[in-house]
């Protein structure tokens, strides 16, 4: 099964579209991105990531429970 990121912004940036990420290619390298997100001091990707509890139920292939609604 393969994965990817799917970046969106809440609020524009100059010269960088959305849309022209490759997903695949930062899901790919979370590790080594987050590594450097760290050195930098800077929030990392993974600590960025939003996934509903229905795509979460679907990727784990079981029903969760949990009183944390999507952000």
């Amino acid at each position: 099964m393969g994965y990817a990121l799917f970046v969106t912004f809440d609020r524009s940036i100059p010269d960088v579209e959305e849309w022209n990420m490759c997903g695949k290619t930062l899901a790919q390298n979370i590790e080594q991105l987050d590594n450097v997100a760290r050195h930098l001091r800077v929030t990392s990707l993974s600590e960025m990531i939003c996934v509903s509890q229905e795509d979460l139920e679907e990727l784990l292939d079981e029903a969760i429970e949990t009183d944390v609604e999507e952000q």
